[in-house]
């Protein structure tokens, strides 16, 4: 609804069509997007994980990547959290690993990128390569359920039917980007040879450049960051702040990012969550995803126009710029404000979503994660 120049969202559309592998069952309710902010043109996030090597080898054996990295934006500092895999693919997707050491399959109650898509009105999938069924839970062939993160987390496993429609088999990403109705984020994982997890640096390299060439030359590339990293290296333990899975390598393909760039400072993928975040206008998993540790690495791209949030007590506040003053309203349930060039915007109460229009500029979409 409209209140006195700013919007204040309460999302609840019911989303559909079918289930893949579900007989037609209706998913769970998905909120739609309404007012959602991105701070650049990008509208879809592509994760790719592949496996188990350190980055100077893929600089070295594969050409593909390293086309890619010399295009595009590369990270030249980039590292994992620990080891096994499954402990990598959690931190990327919740900010905390769980299970270093293991990669044994559990469940977790907890905040992940799941919750946090369905919670903006926006929409997510993870795709698997040679899972046999959606929403599979066991290892089979050339699918490793522990490089599949979704199926770690509750909120996704306890509703079977929600679960069907989200975690799916890859054939459903050739569908949906050939159809134009590719999610919000997407998180890609290749089967066991694909990734090189049972072969190689240059049959993964090949691997991805038969995949992603034709994206790259698809419509759905213009507004698309397919964000390519691995999971841990192959058997370096180095890492900075606590990390420990070695150094990997990490590349954001994109034309919104900058050409043949790298990003200097030290980054993981909790680094990577943070950048995910900031790119959808998500909130935050309370986990290691603080922008003051792990900043998202906005340098990397083009635009941006993403005011970092940080949090006071029970309201949500952010740095105004000076284009945006002169907006004045009265927040349903909160204090009433009027923002100033160097001050900040209160916002109040908790779990409300609100956006000032500012003159002359749109608006700017401030959200208590």
């Amino acid at each position: 609804m409209i209140l006195a120049g700013f919007w204040i969202g309460f999302p609840g559309i019911t989303g559909s069509g079918s289930v893949p592998g579900s007989g037609g069952a209706t998913p769970r309710t998905t909120p739609a997007v309404s007012g959602a902010q991105f701070p650049t043109p990008i509208r879809h996030v592509i994760v790719v994980m592949l496996e188990n090597e350190n980055q100077a080898t893929v600089l070295q054996q594969g050409p593909f990547e390293k086309h890619l990295a010399q295009t595009y934006s590369s990270a030249s500092n980039y590292y994992a959290i620990c080891h096994p895999s499954a402990p990598n693919y959690l931190a990327i997707t919740s900010g905390k690993t769980w299970q270093c050491g293991s990669d044994a399959y559990h469940v977790y109650s907890t905040t992940n990128l799941a919750t946090l898509v369905d919670a903006a009105g926006l929409k997510w999938r993870a795709y698997d390569e040679s899972m046999p069924k959606p929403c599979d839970k066991s290892a089979t062939g050339l699918y490793a359920v522990r490089h599949n993160p979704f199926m770690f987390y509750s909120d996704v496993v306890g509703n079977a039917t929600f679960c069907r429609a989200h975690v799916v088999n890859s054939k459903y990403f050739n569908e949906s980007a050939a159809n134009g109705t590719l999610p919000n984020l997407s998180f890609y994982t290749p089967n066991l040879l694909d990734d090189g997890h049972n072969t190689n640096v240059p049959f993964a390299d090949a691997w991805l450049k038969g995949w992603l060439s034709p994206l790259l030359n698809d419509s759905i590339f213009s507004k698309s960051v397919f964000l390519i990293t691995y999971d841990e290296s192959g058997n370096s333990n180095a890492g900075y702040n606590g990390t420990a899975g070695g150094k990997v390598y990490f590349t954001a393909v994109s034309p919104d990012v900058k050409t043949d760039f790298t990003y200097p400072s030290n980054a993981s993928h909790y680094n990577l969550l943070t950048t995910i975040e900031w790119l959808l206008g998500l909130g935050h998993t309370g986990q290691n995803d603080s922008w003051s540790l792990w900043p998202p690495m906005q340098s990397m791209f083009k635009s941006s126009k993403a005011v970092a949030p940080t949090h006071t007590g029970s309201t949500l506040s952010a740095s105004v710029p000076t284009s945006r003053t002169g907006v004045t309203g009265s927040l349903g349930g909160g204090s009433s404000t009027a923002p100033s060039a160097a001050g900040a915007i209160a916002l109040g109460p908790a779990g409300r979503t609100c956006a000032w229009n500012a003159p002359a500029r749109g608006s700017s979409l401030l959200r208590r994660p």
